[in-house]
């Protein structure tokens, strides 16, 4: 009888760590998926840079620096600092390029005035489904971070995500 009732604890506690872990990981597909479309929607952004500097026809000093760090911000992938600090700072040059230009004649250009709105939109998105990734980054770090489930996940090695912010050139 005691063999009985030990066979089903041990059932009963491999099929809670199975659910466990089958769930655990996957919410971090989940998350990974979410990152994938926020990698999308970041090169996107990036291929519209060298358009927008081709229609306003400067080479000056700000379209080169704007260049250089757009090309920074598409050399790195992943979810790292780097990737993060990049990207932010294109977003800070860009929002200089937009102030220096929205001053300018180029400003009435009908081509500009599309493309600068192709990449708040790009923007827009990228705000967006980053909300959605920073929150599923927050539910798949309280998974594994809770008891039991953090003795579960000790033995196969499944970190943390990181979160990832993301600053608009138009704020």
């Amino acid at each position: 009888m005691f063999i009985y009732i030990l066979l089903i604890v041990l059932l009963l506690i491999s099929i809670y760590t199975i659910t466990v872990y089958n769930t655990i990981l996957t919410t971090q597909i989940q998350v990974k998926e979410i990152w994938c479309s926020l990698e999308t929607h970041l090169k996107q952004r990036h291929s519209l840079i060298p358009e927008l500097i081709t229609i306003i026809q400067k080479k000056d000093k700000l379209s080169k620096n704007t260049i250089n760090i757009r090309n920074l911000a598409a050399s790195v992938s992943g979810n790292t600092i780097r990737k993060e600090q990049y990207e932010n700072m294109l977003s800070g040059t860009l929002k200089s390029l937009f102030n220096v230009l929205d001053h300018t004649e180029i400003s009435k250009n009908s081509l500009y005035i599309t493309q600068k709105q192709k990449i708040q939109e790009s923007e827009n998105k990228i705000q967006e489904i980053c909300s959605n990734y920073n929150h599923s980054v927050a539910h798949f770090n309280h998974i594994i971070c809770m008891f039991p489930n953090y003795l579960i996940i000790q033995h196969v090695h499944i970190e943390p995500e990181r979160f990832f912010h993301f600053e608009p050139s138009d704020k």
